[in-house]
């Protein structure tokens, strides 16, 4: 199943479609997303990934995992250049729209980086609950997101509305 979306700039054109090939082919997008890649490679082979391609050329992706009464939205980056355009959001509509009506989509986002949080809210998003020290406790380097020290991490959910 594959989505198109007319992109913000010219009559480029962005497809979301399911990753079906080597999913280590997107890693310079999973790790903008989660820079370790011991962790990456625990998860990356659950689930299913969906890939932005403009051009044929991956651009974005979203990586879901199965979750207790749902989904977690794992991985979800879009390249540096192409931000600002909607990629993102179709993205998470793509997870959404793989999901079964009822069931709940999570996201983990670092707390305290408030462009994460306004753009899962703007997704319709609500925030859940906090894990404290999880960036701490699971990364031996310190993690940045555009110069802030990431250091809790809020889950935000979303339900998937009844059809």
């Amino acid at each position: 199943m594959a989505a198109e979306r007319q992109s913000r700039r010219g009559d480029r054109r962005v497809e979301i479609v399911e990753w079906a090939g080597d999913r280590w082919a997107l890693e310079e997008l999973l790790l903008e997303a989660d820079p370790s890649r011991a962790l990456v490679a625990a998860y990356l082979g659950e689930g299913f990934l969906l890939a932005a391609l403009e051009g044929g050329r991956p651009v974005g992706e979203a990586l879901a995992v199965p979750h207790p009464g749902g989904w977690e939205l794992k991985n979800l980056a879009v390249d540096a250049a192409c931000r600002r355009r909607g990629i993102g959001r179709a993205l998470v509509e793509g997870v959404l729209a793989r999901l079964a009506p009822g069931e709940t989509l999570w996201v983990g986002t670092a707390e305290g980086v408030p462009w994460g949080l306004a753009f899962y809210g703007a997704c319709g998003f609500v925030r859940d609950h906090l894990v404290p020290g999880f960036f701490l406790k699971n990364y031996p380097q310190p993690v940045m997101d555009g110069g802030i020290r990431c250091i809790d991490m809020v889950y935000l959910r979303r339900k998937k509305e009844e059809s």
